[in-house]
């Protein structure tokens, strides 16, 4: 990963995206901001933004709402829901 990849990381946890990070081979962990600060060790670790994700309520009138978390979903839903879409971004994993 060259400085310009890694400072484009580092900027979107700067702008409260969420970014997700794991030993080499290992399991993600996410982190946001509610971390004091990743430890950047781009040594041992892979570091990337975290694919999207988010949650839409479908409701037999054919409105659809969209939430950034199941239970904000769960919630939010009406008698008049049908389902509840999960929907996360597809994120190309070449590390």
């Amino acid at each position: 990963m060259n400085t310009v990849e890694k400072i484009k990381i580092m900027q979107a946890w700067l702008n409260g995206q969420k970014i997700r990070y794991r030993v080499e081979g290992g399991v993600w962990c996410y982190t946001d901001n509610s971390c004091t600060c990743p430890t950047w060790d781009w040594s041992t670790c892979v570091y990337e933004i975290a694919p999207r994700e988010f949650w839409i309520n479908v409701s037999n009138r054919g409105a659809c709402t969209l939430h950034i978390a199941k239970s904000l979903a769960d919630g939010a839903a009406g008698r008049d829901r049908i389902e509840c879409i999960h929907v996360r971004e597809i994120v190309d994993d070449n590390s």
